[in-house]
């Protein structure tokens, strides 16, 4: 059983979920051709209401979407129809859940009421939502790197990194320096490096050129990627192996001296155990100094004061 969490064709994902059914066995629920023509709120909330009846093995979809899944649940047991529990297995299958629960002293998660085989997650955050992902669902996600323009760029095997996909398309990598020059000078062609000429530790932005008669011919993706290694060891795989690092139009830069991205806010939140919504963070100017202005949208049943988030710099919107 695998919940239909992934959007329809004609986005990659959607032809991915319709091409792995020739390959292996899985029951989506609720089936393909339905979910298809649903919107995203009411599939995920029938995908869980067969769930709860029929149970789900396998997870496919993002990470942010599970994390938001996880704290459903722990707010409000999950905010179960009292309706639906009146089906026999349903009943059971919650009963058990809440026994556990109970007995490790916290809210219902959903690892109490599925013992999930696998959890595939994409998105640019899973990094940031792994440890979530493992408190709500009981399992580490293996992360993927995809995209429409390109399909599969790279997956992960053993170890936290990702290993390329070599044969789907052609890939070239613009050096940190490189992509200074050309924000300076939009005149300016920065070079590229191949796969066997990357280095660890250094970012990277990545371009493509599909195989197969795929229509784009050095397209730039506007990925940051991070190389973390030139090999796995631990899979046996002499390709470089990398992380998603940002967006390469949402580095904040503080005067050359500091680099902001997504991930590193994110998960700075997460430490502070901030309950938000919502955030953006951008770069402001007081006088001629750069500054970065993080607005957060908090969670009513978790408002922190001013001193609690940020000390006395936090300012306060009301909207």
């Amino acid at each position: 059983m695998t919940l239909a969490t992934l959007a329809p064709p004609p986005y990659a994902s959607g032809w991915l979920a319709r091409n792995m059914l020739k390959l292996f066995p899985f029951r989506y629920i609720p089936p393909l051709d339905k979910a298809e023509q649903m919107e995203f709120q009411e599939r995920i909330k029938e995908g869980f209401e067969l769930a709860l009846k029929e149970g789900v093995d396998v997870f496919y979809g993002l990470s942010s979407v599970l994390v938001k899944i996880g704290e459903q649940f722990e707010q409000q047991s999950g905010g179960m129809d009292k309706g639906l529990l009146l089906h026999p297995r349903a009943m059971v299958r919650v009963a058990k859940g809440l026994i556990k629960s109970k007995l490790a002293g916290r809210p219902l998660l959903p690892k109490d009421l599925w013992s999930v085989k696998a959890i595939a997650a994409g998105g640019t955050d899973t990094a940031v939502y792994r440890d979530r992902i493992i408190k709500y669902w009981g399992r580490s996600p293996v992360e993927a790197y995809a995209g429409a323009e390109a399909g599969l760029i790279a997956i992960q095997t053993w170890g936290t990194g990702l290993t390329f996909v070599p044969d789907m398309n052609l890939l070239e990598f613009i050096p940190e320096d490189e992509l200074d020059k050309s924000s300076k000078d939009p005149s300016y062609r920065p070079g590229t490096l191949l796969l066997d000429q990357v280095i660890p530790d250094h970012v990277y932005e990545i371009v493509l050129t599909n195989f197969n008669g795929g229509p784009f011919v050095r397209y730039r993706l506007g990925d940051l990627l991070k190389i973390t290694a030139l090999d796995n060891e631990q899979a046996g795989k002499c390709i470089p192996q990398m992380v998603f690092h940002s967006r390469a139009n949402d580095v904040i830069d503080l005067g050359s001296f500091a680099q902001l991205i997504e991930g590193s806010i994110s998960q700075a939140l997460t430490n502070a155990k901030v309950g938000y919504e919502d955030w953006v963070c951008t770069k402001e100017f007081e006088g001629t100094k750069p500054r970065p202005h993080l607005y957060i949208e908090l969670k009513e049943d978790k408002f922190r004061n001013e001193e609690e988030i940020g000390g006395p710099f936090t300012k306060r919107c009301k909207t």
